[in-house]
C-alpha cells in the first residue's frame, strides 16, 4: 500500500490518500482530478471504474480480494459480484486491457485482482498549479526513471 496520510470518505470510514498522477503502459491515473488518459486522450469513466482501478493500483504488491473491493468501493450497500465484473471490464477497457491479455488487471480466479503492470513515471500533485493543469504535462508526470524502466514501490512520491 502507498504510504501517506487517511481521508474520510463520504461514508464514514477511513481510506488511504494518495496524490499523485501515474503512468503505466499507454495510460495515466491522476488521482486528484479523477482523470485517467489512454494514449494521451482522457477516457471518461464512471466513478466506481475510477475507485476500482485507484484501489487496485493502490494495493498492487498484493491480490485484492473482490469482497475488499466491494467493501472499499461499496461499502455497506449491497451489490451482487456483478457488479464489481463489469466495473472491473471498464476499468481494463479504459486502460486499453482487456479479459484476455490481462496486461494491467490480472484477474487471480477464486481470490480477486491484482494490478501488474509496470509504473513508468509518478509525479507527486502538489500544490494548485498542478491541480489546475496550469503546468505542461511533462511537467505534470515526470519520469523518475529512464523511459522504459519500471518505478519499483518504493520509488513512488506521496
Amino acid at each position: 500500500m502507498l504510504d501517506g496520510p487517511t481521508t474520510t470518505r463520504d461514508d464514514g470510514r477511513r481510506a488511504q490518500a494518495f496524490h499523485m498522477t501515474v503512468r503505466f503502459g499507454r495510460s495515466t491515473l491522476d488521482r486528484d482530478s479523477f482523470r485517467i488518459t489512454l494514449d494521451g486522450e482522457e477516457v471518461s469513466v464512471e466513478p466506481q471504474v475510477f475507485d476500482v482501478l485507484a484501489h487496485l493500483l493502490e494495493h498492487r504488491d498484493r491480490v485484492v480480494t473482490k469482497e475488499e473491493l466491494l467493501d472499499e468501493i461499496w461499502g455497506d450497500r449491497f451489490v451482487s459480484e456483478s457488479a464489481l465484473t463489469s466495473r472491473i471490464k471498464s476499468a481494463r477497457r479504459a486502460v486499453g486491457d482487456d479479459g484476455r491479455n490481462q496486461a494491467v488487471i490480472r484477474t487471480i480466479h477464486g481470490r480477486g485482482y491484482q494490478f501488474v503492470a509496470e509504473i513508468v513515471g509518478v509525479a507527486e500533485n502538489t500544490g494548485v498549479a498542478a491541480m489546475r493543469g496550469d503546468q505542461p504535462p511533462s511537467a505534470q508526470v515526470p519520469s523518475v526513471s529512464s523511459p522504459g524502466e519500471p518505478v519499483g514501490r518504493d520509488d513512488l512520491i506521496v
